[in-house]
């Protein structure tokens, strides 16, 4: 900037040139004639010196003898023609040599006119002619040099050139050496260059005045203008060989002319930049000052030396090669000698709107080792176009991240930074970029594992190897909030998602179906990606949940305060599993293990596994095709498998494959003060079904408190054989009766096998028992008027003897028979399991004695009792209704056969074959 602004000014102050010829008119020789003046067109001529030096030479009061002598030596006038003169012994110690066509000067009263023209130095172009009035001490001057070519050269101002012309110039001064005032224009056509311009500037029209005191080492730029195709020019100030001091006003200049005219040895850097990546562009306005003195000129420039300020429109910005540059752009610029900075006001980019930015340019000060470049691009546009803008290199973001550049939609504004030391060879490395967007109502298919993002707000920043994300919208059509960082220096992944859904969005998410949720859940996920391994975290919180799994008796309501929480980590090969846990009150259940990629267990341990009253560890390994289980612990409480069911039908299979499951249990109950003690036992399950199973554990009171063996049969069935030397106990500690005390109970059963249509069918029998503290159901048939005087606190079963059939939930007792010492009777009906309602018939003899009685005796007893076909008193009853509080209704006149007496006294027609026999007695 400087050095085009110097050589410009030079080009105005070297049409002083006149002086010379002038100086030939008004002053003495110098002492020292080195070279008497020779005639001839041949003669050579020296080298000249500079303008400001003739300037201080040829003002000197001295001078003016040779007007004199001319007037009286020659008073009709003096014409040379073809002379060469040199002048030598200049201050400046160089000679200076005027090749003269013709010299012509003519007296008049008012003075005397000289007309010149002839060749300045030996450039053979550069003409000068014109008239010389001299006229009342002043002097006139109006010269026309038809042609500057080669009056660089003359004045030896170094890679400069001034070439075209005329140029005309006006010149008036004191002839003892006053003032001199220049007013030099030209109608072109000129070509000017600079030093250091690597290309000339073509001139139409110039006008400048100057003005000059002796002794002064500058000259006064009244004033300049200058038009050209590509710039218009207006300015003024001072130019000496120490002071520059000059404001000047650019109007209307070609981008494609600011490199042109910048000298590359200044800011080479920037230069370099402003001419590879602002090639099309008008500067509207620039206004320039410069303030320079000696030590500016001759050393480094201060900061305030050179500054200004441009209105640009319309130029092209490339910014970082190869992605779009920004077109149309609207711009302020200002700049000094250290920083030119540029303000963007609007464009385009690649279809996207530029709503403003900046360029800056560093450390262009003189002596700056490198200068620096930074850049901030703000734009809005649609997200596809937008997309479109930072796929290209070396941001390549949608390409490198998978976003989608169709199917996407939405809009949103962001900015793109870049800063980078200007060199010829810069490395990716040395260049910091930055991408900055919010963006509305965003759709991208399948970016979140596979699902669409869509009616999502988000904030994007990416360099070139990471970039983040975070906002909220719908995955999979759930609502939630997501974070998204990717470094691709440390090739690491992580995404974030959070918010309130319920179990159906979390199939939707990727969790498995069937969770046995329902509410609103809290969701907390995270996944760590790095290279072919993920970790996941995870937490749902199930404070506002109800959690339900019947299967194993778990229930948690809403209200209560829970969570469960998730560690793994994820290869091609495996899932590792480091943490699972759910907890809420009363319940922690805490596992580890590893599974196969496709979710198979390889190896699994719970522990603890804690729930009420339970407090136990499961063991899961791979055995083969199936699984092997083993279950230890302390304790197993199956009060919770007796509450009230939250659900109308539970899971068939627990685990679809074949399991060989062992059991080791030191303690089983049901709330009760009876356990079952020393509990073991193994099972085999096959593809869910349960397929084998060997049970013992002893009670308080025997050692044989339960027994249970089931094997399959030869149809596809299980053969079910259960025994108990401690009925009562077994059953309390299995929760399913607190009445019942001691005991020996056999059940034998088939139980169809999968698919079958046929329902799961047995027998029963108990003897030698006691039901203390009746349940409430023979507390109300003991109301009864037609059996009052029923001792309800203990009741001694000598025998208790049922079929069955078990249907679903559907238990039928079929013709059940009970015999004990108040009471004989037959019971037939069903019971619903899962509601606990019941439909019962039967008739009942509570007074044994006085039946037995009456029977005995004769006439009367054939009379009232008759044959086998006649009937006898009974009383019948049916109970319907809830468990806990049905509906009673007896009838104390019902009339029984002997046979059903017979039963009812003397056995329940049911007849265990040995195998019973044998488990009931222990035999």
């Amino acid at each position: 900037m400087l050095h085009r602004l110097l050589s410009l000014a030079g080009a105005l102050l070297t049409l002083l040139t006149a002086l010379a010829v002038l100086a030939l008119l008004l002053g003495p020789p110098p002492r020292a004639w080195t070279e008497a003046p020779s005639v001839g067109p041949g003669a050579a001529a020296g080298p000249a010196t500079g303008w400001l030096t003739v300037a201080r030479t040829l003002a000197k009061p001295e001078f003016g003898w040779l007007r004199s002598l001319i007037t009286s030596a020659f008073p009709d006038g003096l014409n040379l023609e073809n002379t060469t003169l040199r002048l030598t012994g200049l201050p400046s110690g160089e000679d200076l040599v005027l090749v003269l066509d013709q010299l012509t000067v003519v007296p008049s009263a008012a003075g005397a006119d000289a007309r010149v023209s002839g060749r300045l130095g030996d450039g053979t172009d550069l003409r000068v002619n014109g008239v010389v009035t001299l006229a009342n001490e002043r002097l006139s001057a109006a010269l026309r040099l038809a042609s500057v070519t080669g009056l660089m050269d003359v004045l030896e101002v170094p890679d400069a050139d001034l070439e075209g012309g005329p140029v005309d110039i006006e010149l008036t001064t004191d002839v003892g050496g006053g003032p001199i005032d220049l007013v030099v224009q030209s109608a072109g056509p000129l070509a000017v260059r600079g030093p250091g311009m690597p290309d000339a500037l073509p001139v139409d029209a110039l006008d400048a005045a100057l003005a000059w005191e002796p002794g002064q080492e500058f000259v006064d730029v009244k004033r300049a203008s200058l038009s050209s195709p590509a710039l218009d020019l207006e300015g003024g100030g001072r130019v000496g060989r120490d002071l520059i001091s000059l404001v000047v006003m650019f109007t209307d200049v070609d981008a494609s002319w600011a490199p042109r005219l910048w000298p590359p040895a200044i800011a080479s850097g920037a230069h370099d930049w402003v001419t590879e990546n602002i090639p099309a562009g008008i500067i509207e306005r620039l206004d320039l000052s410069v303030d320079l003195d000696e030590a500016a000129l001759e050393g480094a420039l201060p900061i305030d030396a050179i500054r200004g300020e441009a209105l640009i429109s319309g130029a092209e910005v490339h910014y970082l090669r190869p992605m779009p540059p920004v077109t149309g752009a609207s711009a302020t610029a200002t700049f000094d000698a250290d920083t030119l900075a540029f303000e963007i006001t609007g464009g385009n980019l690649q279809g996207v709107e530029v709503i403003g930015g900046d360029v800056r340019i560093t450390e262009m000060a003189s002596g700056a080792t490198v200068e620096a470049l930074s850049t901030r691009i703000e734009a809005r546009g649609d997200v596809p176009t937008i997309l479109n803008v930072v796929d290209s290199e070396p941001l390549t973001l949608a390409s490198r991240y998978d976003l989608p550049k169709t199917g996407s939609t939405g809009s949103g504004r962001f900015t793109i930074e870049v800063a980078l030391p200007l060199l010829r060879d810069v490395a990716l490395e040395q260049v910091s970029l930055l991408f900055q967007g919010d963006f509305e109502n965003v759709t991208l298919p399948g970016v979140a594992a596979g699902r669409d993002l869509a009616d999502a707000r988000l904030t994007l920043e990416a360099t070139p190897d990471r970039v983040s994300a975070d906002g909220n919208g719908l995955i999979a059509d759930v609502p939630l909030a997501f974070t998204f960082l990717v470094d691709g220096s440390s090739d690491t992944e992580t995404i974030g998602v959070n918010g309130r859904v319920d179990a159906t969005a979390l199939e939707r998410l990727g969790l498995p179906a069937g969770l046995p949720l329902s509410g609103t859940i809290g969701l907390d996920a995270q996944l760590d990606l790095a290279g072919r391994t993920t970790r996941t975290d995870l937490t749902l919180d199930l404070a506002e949940a109800e959690v339900n799994m019947p299967v194993f008796a778990v229930w948690k309501p809403p209200g209560i305060e829970g969570q469960a929480t998730a560690r793994l980590t994820e290869t091609d090969e495996e899932i590792d599993l480091e943490r699972l846990a759910v907890t809420w009150p009363g319940v922690e259940v805490v596992a580890r293990g590893s599974l196969a990629a496709d979710g198979a267990v390889r190896a699994l341990v719970v522990e603890p596994l804690v729930v009420a009253g339970t407090q136990l560890s499961v063991t899961i390994e791979r055995a083969g095709p199936g699984l092997a289980i083993l279950v230890i612990g302390p304790r197993l409480d199956l009060a919770p498998l007796h509450a009230p069911p939250r659900e109308a039908e539970e899971a068939e299979a627990i685990l679809d494959t074949d399991v060989e499951l062992r059991l080791a249990i030191d303690e089983v109950s049901s709330g009760s003060s009876a356990a079952l003690l020393d509990a073991n036992g193994s099972a085999t399950i096959q593809a869910g079904r349960l397929r084998a199973l060997s049970l013992d554990a002893r009670t308080a009171e025997a050692a044989q408190g339960l027994r249970v063996r089931l094997s399959p049969d030869a149809v596809g069935g299980l053969d079910l054989d259960l025994a108990s030397n401690d009925a009562g106990g077994a059953l309390r500690a299995l929760g399913l009766s607190d009445a019942l005390h001691g005991g020996v109970m056999q059940v034998d059963a088939v139980v169809a096998g999968p698919g079958s249509a046929t329902p799961t069918q047995g027998t029963i029998a108990v003897e030698n028992a006691a039901v203390v503290g009746a349940p409430p159901l023979v507390r109300r048939l003991a109301a009864a008027p037609a059996i009052e005087g029923l001792a309800t606190d203990a009741i001694q079963v000598a025998s208790f003897a049922s079929g069955f059939t078990l249907d679903g939930t559907e238990l039928r007792l079929n013709d059940a028979s009970i015999r004990a010492a108040q009471l004989a009777a037959r019971v037939s009906g069903t019971v619903d399991l899962r509601t606990n309602r019941l439909d019962l018939t039967g008739s009942l003899a509570p007074l044994a004695t006085i039946n037995q009685f009456i029977g005995n005796i004769p006439v009367i007893g054939d009379l009232l009792q008759g044959q086998r076909e006649a009937g006898a008193f009974a009383i019948a009853f049916s109970i319907k209704g809830p468990r806990d509080d049905p509906q009673v209704s007896v009838n104390p006149l019902t009339v029984v056969t002997p046979g059903a007496l017979q039963d009812m006294f003397g056995g329940s027609g049911i007849v265990p074959d040995n195998r019973s026999r044998t488990n009931l007695h222990g035999d």
